[in-house]
């Protein structure tokens, strides 16, 4: 059988679209009709590029976006961007004030709302499942075990609240079994995204009982491919493959020139 070929997007190359975001050329997660994302897969299969592929395209449509870095690798460089410097969180402590205060914003938002069409929030959180770990090893004694649990409590929140309130979820994680993000708030989190090959475990607790037959190698040797769950136009598992960057991509760049995009609309 002759495997898959897919056309590969250089990640500049993007075009935003409201209330779509575009995981490749022809795969588009409207976000509004399948709340919440879950992005998995192993380290160097590209959840980070399929994120910052995300937040592009978020903050170029001015979408209100707050962002944890819980390992404090990446995405926090993205403190250097004048216009995120307030919303960009890392390690332990930042992720807990970012889903305190998103949480709090939603609850706010809610009191307030009269039936109109929301605006969009986002959070987006790269590795929850390193968060969870160090959450779990906290003595019960602990003050810090309290916020920590507090805060996986209004995660599950707003993952049952947030559609009709306009707040989304962006969740990655290498592991996504319940040891490391709990199935209350898994179930929530209906676009299924997995960087890389799956393994027989993984594809099962991200697709459930979809054609796993589906999911297979293909013939393409570009980082970046993905299996997904749950976008428009498809059913079952389908194959993509998430944005290129080069050697010499500029993360901080890449969203200032995003921000810029938003300007002039």
């Amino acid at each position: 059988m002759q495997s898959e070929k897919i056309k590969q997007l250089k990640i500049e190359k993007v075009i935003p679209s409201e209330n779509v975001i575009c995981l490749d050329l022809t795969h588009k997660w409207h976000f509004r009709e399948v709340p919440n994302a879950l992005i998995a897969g192993n380290v160097g299969t590209g959840k980070s590029v399929l994120l910052i592929a995300m937040i592009g395209q978020l903050v170029s449509q001015k979408y209100d976006v707050t962002i944890v870095d819980a390992k404090d690798v990446y995405l926090s460089r993205l403190k250097q961007v004048s216009q995120l410097s307030a919303k960009v969180f890392s390690e332990f402590t930042g992720t807990v004030d970012a889903i305190s205060g998103f949480y709090d914003l939603m609850i706010r938002t809610r009191d307030k709302h009269l039936n109109s069409i929301p605006e969009p929030h986002f959070l987006v959180i790269d590795e929850l499942g390193y968060f969870v770990q160090l959450g779990d090893k906290l003595g019960f004694a602990d003050e810090q075990r309290l916020l920590y649990e507090q805060a996986m409590s209004q995660l599950k929140e707003i993952s049952v609240m947030g559609r009709e309130l306009g707040f989304y979820l962006i969740i990655s994680s290498v592991l996504p079994n319940a040891e490391f993000l709990p199935l209350v708030l898994r179930n929530q989190l209906t676009l299924r995204v997995v960087m890389g090959q799956p393994s027989t475990v993984l594809a099962q607790i991200m697709f459930d009982n979809a054609r796993l037959n589906l999911v297979r190698p293909l013939s393409i040797t570009n980082n970046g491919l993905g299996f997904v769950k749950n976008v428009y136009g498809y059913s079952g598992v389908s194959p993509f493959i998430a944005p290129e960057i080069t050697s010499e991509f500029d993360l901080v760049q890449y969203v200032e020139n995003s921000i810029r995009l938003s300007e002039g609309k």
